[in-house]
């Protein structure tokens, strides 16, 4: 629990005494029945008592002190409490009293609050309270009984069960559990969304980029260019296949792949000269051949000058739409962009199964065939002639009835989603210094995350906390850019490469998102989010970018 206790400021005693203030009599009576500690300071009785004597008389002030005093728990006074010397308290506090109440309050530890009166300003940057604060985050934990899914797939369950049920004993009855009717049934149904000639279902996401690179003959000697913030699997795959991902930053804005710094990238490698653009440091043995884009939350890039660039430059494109399935760029669905595209029905995907699962897309019949040899091994005309090296790369019957269930409510569930976001947008519009990502007006998002931007990294960690200890998950997609991790560092690359990718994964924040993320689940992420940040502005901490991202109050468009 975080929020463990608090220390009444002496004049909220003096008021919660008098009676003439009933939001503190509540705010007070709530953090006890919530199992908060209330702490009277010892070294604030004397000043409780001489503010009562001004008002009454030194006998009922006397009488009121020692009843307050037996209704609540008192915190002793120390010698750490004390300054050495009047220069050791800052300029913001009036008095020894309130040097002592904050170093009260620093000693009990994470989770103690100061209460303080409404009209009090003194105590701005400590983990101060005013009583209607303290109702509205006390009323959040009252209302949160149970731990919020971050996505929530049992509701989800729940609305399709009946067909659920029957298309899963369906399977079983016929027992063909690898390749079997389901499959063909669904990639039909995918192709026919998505809006392409061939739909090759396979084991994973990270199989269909695999698979993919494999029928473009991507491999040794090779550079692909794709942005540094995103999944591991993006990149992962391009080394698996022999080759070498050029890492590209980001749009400060969308947080896609920038086309203008994949232009850059693509002309420093040409002329071997990373003064141009940062690069591996093997890029003198390397050749253009592929730039993979990553529809990233569910959000599209410019795919417009993308693929004027793949097309100038004669590389391969590859789409790793394996989080905007169902997204749309200018009318045209994710999954029908590049040479071949590929997406993922991981369970946490817009469209996802219940296991590991994914597809490739293409218009290209030569590829289409190339895959499906592939994903069987390698398999030629027969099963047991193999004209290739390939894999199993297979999706299982029961999976792809799965999708086939969820495919029925597909589009709904898109609208929902783009319901939740704009709650969360209106909800969050107003705390200073938050901001979204950039949806172009020709991009229909997917939503597959929901992401905000916060100050610092400080901020991001006490918010998640809190939201933590209210039962409410959250996410950092993603904590540390490719270019970065451990894995590529025989590439060469250093922090400050890419700096918009690299602040973005310091500040940005993923809450609960799914079909079905209640209003009161927004409202509570909201007034979390929107104290913690003023706190942390009101103390000066996260009001300078950081110093190794100079744009980041660019990484996210404010609205």
């Amino acid at each position: 629990m975080f929020l463990k206790e608090v220390i009444m400021h002496p004049d909220v005693a003096v008021e919660l005494i008098i009676g003439n203030n009933d939001e503190i009599r509540m705010a007070v009576d709530c953090a006890t029945k919530a199992g908060v500690t209330v702490w009277i300071y010892g070294g604030s009785i004397g000043e409780i008592f001489k503010k009562l004597e001004e008002k009454t008389d030194k006998s009922t002030a006397w009488k009121d002190v020692t009843q307050l005093c037996g209704e609540f728990q008192i915190l002793s006074v120390l010698a750490s409490d004390f300054p050495v010397g009047n220069h050791d308290i800052e300029p913001s506090f009036s008095s020894i009293l309130e040097y002592q109440l904050c170093k009260a309050v620093e000693r009990l530890g994470k989770g103690a609050f100061l209460l303080v009166p409404e009209n009090c300003d003194e105590f701005n940057g400590f983990s101060a309270l005013k009583s209607n604060e303290l109702i509205s985050l006390l009323s959040c934990r009252r209302n949160n009984s149970r731990n919020i899914p971050f996505i929530d797939l049992h509701a989800q369950q729940d609305r399709i069960r009946p067909l659920l049920e029957e298309r899963i004993w369906r399977v079983m009855r016929h027992g063909q559990y690898v390749m079997g009717p389901e499959i063909k049934e669904l990639e039909e149904s995918l192709a026919s969304y998505v809006g392409v000639s061939h739909c090759i279902a396979c084991s994973s996401g990270t199989d269909a980029l695999l698979m993919s690179l494999m029928a473009l003959g991507v491999g040794p000697g090779d550079a692909v260019f794709l942005p540094s913030f995103t999944f591991i699997a993006t990149a992962e795959v391009v080394r698996l296949v022999g080759a070498t991902p050029v890492f590209v930053d980001i749009d400060p804005e969308t947080l896609l792949i920038d086309a203008d710094h994949l232009q850059r990238a693509l002309t420093a490698l040409r002329n071997r000269d990373p003064s141009l653009y940062p690069l591996p440091l093997c890029h003198s043995e390397l050749k253009p051949k592929a730039v993979i884009t990553v529809d990233l939350f569910g959000n599209m890039p410019d795919y417009e000058a993308i693929e004027a660039i793949a097309e100038k430059e004669k590389l391969f494109l590859v789409e790793d739409a394996a989080q905007s399935f169902g997204a749309s760029f200018s009318g045209r669905r994710a999954g029908a962009f590049g040479d071949i595209a590929c997406t993922s029905f991981f369970p946490a995907k817009p469209l996802g199964c219940y296991g590991d699962g994914g597809a490739v897309f293409t218009d290209r019949e030569e590829l289409a065939q190339i895959v499906r040899s592939i994903r069987m091994h390698g398999a030629g005309s027969d099963r047991y002639e193999h004209v290739r090296l390939g894999l199993n790369g297979r999706m299982d019957t029961l999976q792809a009835a799965v999708l086939l269930c969820k495919l029925a409510i597909f589009n709904d569930e898109l609208g929902r989603r783009k319901n939740t976001v704009e709650l969360y947008r209106k909800e969050l519009s107003q705390v200073p210094g938050v901001a979204f990502q950039r949806v172009e007006d020709n991009v229909q998002s997917a939503w597959a995350q929901f992401c905000i931007l916060v100050p610092d990294p400080d901020t991001r960690d006490r918010i998640r906390e809190f939201l933590a200890a209210e039962g409410i998950p959250t996410a950092v997609y993603y904590p540390l850019p490719l270019h970065l991790q451990p894995v590529f560092s025989d590439l060469g690359y250093k922090r400050g490469d890419l700096p918009v990718s690299e602040g973005c994964a310091e500040k940005i924040l993923a809450l609960p998102m799914h079909p079905y993320v209640e209003r009161c689940v927004i409202e509570q992420c909201a007034k979390i989010v929107n104290y913690y940040v003023l706190q942390d502005r009101a103390s000066g901490r996260g009001s300078s970018p950081h110093p190794e991202d100079p744009q980041r109050d660019s990484c996210f468009s404010e609205e």
